[in-house]
């Protein structure tokens, strides 16, 4: 789930950030936090133009506020860190930054500003925030004032005042959320002819993601696959191809390491299945219907907020066994009873 916030300007976001560091520093503090307690994250980062930091800068960004937090091991249990920035509209620089707990929680924070750099800074300076409460903030000096003359200084920052904004914790997320995505898909599938059949497709999808609950993240994905394989006979060749829609539901998605779930999934496939042959006299193209349900089980891996990979396999029970023949004595090939299918797919999510 995604608790949104409306775009701020870059300065308005320093300004407020540093204050609210300030307003903490004047606070006793307990003992500190021993190392081993230290947060834990991974960075996904993505932006365009020629000002903006690469990742290995903006990492750079949040370890000279705070010297803390840590990447995370590939084992660890760990906050995930997206950050992307581009160019809006207007000419403006447009940042996003996402943060995902392994609880499935998700909070969003969006800057702009006019350059690129800035709006990095801006982010790096909210994430070093929300990893640990107690980071420095720094802000930039204001330019020297120009020839219309000079600009009145800002007041003093006092900790007590009561116009100073509390520390920048995101606002509680919503109970639950929608998730949509859409991808592509391929693999294996037998029971389409004597041989397994390679098969491709597409598919749309949507998983609700409930906060504290990341095992319970029911999803729905709608499919259509192709699927073709042929055989030699006596006469000929004999080419058998499917084309088939399917529906898949996950009611759970277990967590194997932060990054990576197990998904066990039910559906049902319907279509066309058809017979075709090549060289063999006297023969006919044959069209049959396709009725199929189906059990699997997957594992996801988020590569990164936005983008997913899989991985499944399963066991497919045909309810009509097809016969596909050339007359009343010869059978070429007769649906099985179950088979069996296995691919791999990319998933991007609309976030």
């Amino acid at each position: 789930m995604i608790a949104m916030v409306r775009p701020m300007h870059v300065r308005a976001v320093i300004v407020a950030l540093v204050v609210s560091s300030a307003t903490a520093s004047s606070v006793a503090r307990a003992e500190p936090v021993d190392a081993s307690e230290s947060a834990r994250f991974r960075l996904f980062y993505e932006a365009t133009g020629g000002s903006c930091p690469n990742a290995p800068a903006f990492l750079a960004a949040i370890r000279a506020r705070t010297d803390r937090p840590r990447l995370a091991e590939p084992s660890d249990t760990a906050t995930v860190i997206g950050v992307a920035i581009a160019e809006g509209e207007g000419g403006r620089v447009v940042g996003r930054l996402e943060i995902r707990e392994p609880d499935g929680a998700r909070q969003q924070r969006t800057v702009e500003g006019q350059a690129c750099s800035d709006v990095a800074k801006a982010l790096a300076l909210i994430a070093a925030l929300y990893l640990d409460p107690d980071a420095t903030g720094t802000m930039e000096p204001e330019p020297e004032p120009g020839p219309s003359g000079p600009r009145s200084a800002p007041g003093p920052v006092h900790p007590e005042s009561p116009a100073v904004p509390e520390r920048p914790s995101p606002p509680a997320p919503p109970s639950s959320s929608i998730v949509l995505g859409a991808g592509a898909a391929g693999g294996v599938l037998g029971g389409i002819g004597p041989s397994i059949a390679p098969r491709a497709g597409g598919f749309v999808d949507a998983e609700l993601v409930r906060a504290g609950r990341s095992w319970l993240r029911p999803a729905v994905r709608v499919q259509v696959d192709v699927a073709t394989t042929e055989a030699a006979v006596a006469f000929g060749t004999q080419r058998y191809h499917l084309v088939a829609g399917a529906v898949r539901a996950c009611p759970i998605q277990v967590p194997v390491v932060p990054v990576v779930r197990l998904m066990p999934c039910v559906g049902i496939g319907a279509g066309i299945h058809r017979g075709t042959s090549d060289g063999i006299p006297n023969a006919r193209d044959q069209d049959k219907a396709w009725l199929a349900p189906s059990a699997t089980a997957g594992l996801s891996w988020d590569v990164s907020p936005r983008l997913t990979l899989e991985l499944e396999g399963g066991v497919v029970a045909p309810v009509q066994r097809t016969r596909f023949f050339l007359g009343p004595d010869i059978t070429l090939f007769r649906t099985p009873a179950v088979t069996g299918s296995g691919g791999v797919a990319v998933r991007v999510r609309f976030l």
